[in-house]
């Protein structure tokens, strides 16, 4: 009898275990998925322009929500099909901070901070970023996970030009 009750708890336990990766991995930027939608659109959409008349996908990672912020890297790249291949075009992989007024059945995006070139690029991130994130923020372009964001985008735009 004890051995049937050790079984049925690990089991149960495994299923917890297996149930909160997926969760995870399904909601790996910590925002609801209608939020996650709203910024998609807004990265897709409205923060930059295609310069081949191209579509522009976007993939992001947030480092921090706080208030009205999110911080986030963004990866955003055009593609086009030329010749039946399917090309890119303009890009741009960025940190942003992301102002943006929420209630309970909307978000809306109002601005976004993003750091200048040159010797402005980590005067902006320190003046804009929150301290314990900035580190993170300053390297993130040597990480995988840009790698990661740039196969997103690919992803989506295979898919989408199918």
């Amino acid at each position: 009898m004890k051995i049937q009750h050790i079984i049925k708890f690990v089991l149960l336990m495994a299923f917890l275990i297996l149930f909160s990766v997926i969760a995870c991995k399904n909601n790996t930027n910590g925002l609801s998925k209608r939020d996650s939608d709203i910024m998609q659109k807004y990265l897709d959409e409205q923060v930059m322009q295609p310069y081949f008349d191209g579509k522009v996908f976007s993939s992001y990672k947030v480092f921090k929500k706080e208030g009205n912020y999110l911080y986030i890297w963004a990866y955003m790249q055009e593609f086009y099909k030329k010749e039946g291949k399917i090309e890119t075009g303009s890009g741009w992989s960025v940190p942003m901070v992301i102002f943006f007024d929420e209630t309970p059945t909307e978000v809306r995006i109002k601005n976004l901070f993003t750091p200048k070139d040159g010797d402005m690029y980590t005067k902006g991130i320190h003046s804009h970023f929150p301290e314990e994130i900035q580190k993170q923020v300053i390297g993130f372009p040597e990480t995988q996970e840009v790698i990661e964001l740039q196969n997103s985008c690919k992803e989506r735009a295979e898919k989408f030009f199918k």
